[in-house]
């Protein structure tokens, strides 16, 4: 069975665009799912053209679909290839990689369908995946990508999202740590207390 499948006039559609605006490098669209776990991708705007790198980091402002993705040969030649060492999240670097060094373009033209199953992620490969996201921009963190403080927004972000998986998935104990790494982010905001008092309150239940 076919995971991805693309409207007929895809490349033809995105390739006008490049050639629209000779200075971006590559070029992302907007999709549709099917399938048991298919949810409906959310609107968009219509057409972006700059710096997709901060926008999509900071707000998740586009789609970043990998199958819709076309970019110019030298953007390999410029910043190599894949992190083949990752296994979770090496696309997702790639594209940030990418659109942080050249000028891209987002179409919300959807160009692209997924299949999606239900559990299509295990549990275990879910929470590499976020462990991956936390070195992914720690390196962008050191490498002067991204500010201090926007890389302390998305860590803890990233831990409370980490807390509420491990809730899912009955590990309080997993859960209380990402959600103590949260608040020592963030001590102001109460839902990362309330979450702790939560999970708290499930050990000594011994739920």
């Amino acid at each position: 069975k076919k995971k991805n499948l693309w409207r007929p006039d895809k490349l033809e559609f995105q390739l006008k665009l490049l050639r629209q605006y000779p200075e971006a490098r590559l070029i992302v669209s907007n999709g549709e799912q099917f399938g048991p776990g298919a949810s409906q991708l959310p609107e968009k705007e219509v057409l972006f053209v700059g710096n997709l790198f901060r926008p999509q980091l900071a707000n998740s402002r586009f789609c970043m679909l990998t199958s819709s993705w076309v970019f110019m040969k030298n953007v390999i030649e410029e910043i190599g290839l894949l992190d083949e060492n990752t296994r979770t999240t090496r696309d997702i670097h790639y594209f940030y990689r990418m659109s942080y060094r050249f000028t891209g373009i987002f179409t919300n033209e959807r160009l692209i369908t997924i299949r999606k199953h239900d559990g299509n992620i295990s549990t275990s490969a879910n929470v590499q995946s976020h462990l991956n996201y936390l070195s992914m921009i720690e390196e962008f963190r050191d490498q002067k990508m991204i500010s201090e403080k926007l890389f302390r927004n998305l860590r803890s972000t990233c831990y409370y999202k980490l807390g509420l998986l491990f809730l899912e998935t009955e590990k309080p104990r997993d859960a209380f740590q990402s959600f103590q790494r949260y608040v020592s982010l963030v001590p102001l905001h109460w839902k990362g207390w309330a979450r702790l008092a939560q999970v708290l309150w499930l050990r000594v239940a011994g739920r």
